[in-house]
């Protein structure tokens, strides 16, 4: 059997772990996890598939024991050089920087996202199935008669209520739920924006699951979203069966299909109760046999 290593020596990008998992798992290959331990995340992954998963200590790797090893982050600096040398061939480097190489003596590269400038690269999206059906992501919905949008991290907080009525024609009817190390600005007690400081992993997806909506915010921080970076909160978007609400500009170079989009100043949205998931969970359904077909191909199986 192909042996696979998942490597992730810093202490953070968790929430890379789970499409890596989830391949393995619907394709049926053994897998090895080497990452710091974050219980946080370990009882959320023993969770959602339902498996104990060992998490070993990074300095108990070692690349020979192995067929292939996926590098969760390339500027991971807890993964040696040295294991490069002659393991060239087994190495797939997740890039989180699309189309620029940080780890130089790795030959194959797979990108986090797509990006019409890089049109010929490796690329698969982070995401898997949390929410499995339309019918299982409605139940949740369905519990709660308000419109629930999310914001996560620090790209997307909001600088204040003000921000969100440029956006929204109906703003008093949503309740926004803004997730983030830090909060930054405050909202002037405004009761529909719930501020979550370091929530924990089950507060996270507990909001993701009942969420209709995924906000992603356009700001002067942002511009690298469009060509080279992506918030995480797109992935986990598709992974709960939530619809995104993203800039124009992005969704230019993402391409998604099911996404709300919009420009500053110009669109105008009234937002309902998500009524229908299936286009989202189709498209998420794509974005995984597509990342089957990218991972399958480098591995040869």
């Amino acid at each position: 059997m192909t042996k696979i290593a998942i490597f992730q020596g810093i202490d953070r990008h968790f929430e890379m772990l789970g499409y890596l998992f989830d391949f393995c798992y619907s394709n049926n290959l053994e897998f090895t996890l080497f990452s710091p331990t974050f219980l946080d995340w370990e009882d959320y992954y023993n969770k959602i598939f339902d498996k104990k998963i060992v998490w070993n200590s990074p300095a108990f790797f070692s690349p020979d024991n192995f067929d292939y090893i996926f590098l969760v982050t390339d500027d991971d600096p807890y993964f040696k050089d040295e294991w490069t040398y002659g393991n060239n061939h087994k190495i797939i480097c997740i890039d989180h920087w699309t189309g620029h190489i940080r780890r130089n003596n790795v030959l194959v590269h797979v990108n986090t996202r797509y990006a019409t400038k890089y049109n010929n690269i490796f690329w698969a999206l982070p995401t898997y199935p949390v929410i499995k059906s339309v019918e299982e992501k409605l139940t949740f919905t369905n519990n709660n008669h308000s419109i629930n949008v999310v914001c996560i991290g620090y790209n997307s907080t909001p600088k204040s209520s003000e921000n969100l009525k440029t956006i929204f024609t109906n703003f008093n009817d949503i309740n926004f739920h803004i997730i983030n190390h830090y909060i930054y600005y405050k909202y002037d007690d405004v009761s529909n924006i719930k501020e979550y400081i370091n929530a924990s992993v089950e507060t996270m997806t507990t909001l993701l699951k009942n969420a209709d909506y995924v906000l992603c915010l356009q700001n002067n921080n942002t511009k690298d979203y469009i060509n080279d970076i992506m918030s995480a909160a797109i992935p986990m978007a598709f992974n709960f069966g939530c619809q995104l609400i993203i800039p124009h500009s992005w969704n230019d170079s993402y391409k998604f299909k099911s996404p709300i989009v919009y420009e500053y100043n110009f669109t105008k949205i009234n937002l309902t109760k998500l009524s229908e998931p299936a286009p989202i969970l189709k498209e998420r359904d794509w974005i995984i046999s597509y990342r089957d077909k990218v991972f399958k191909g480098i591995m040869k199986l």
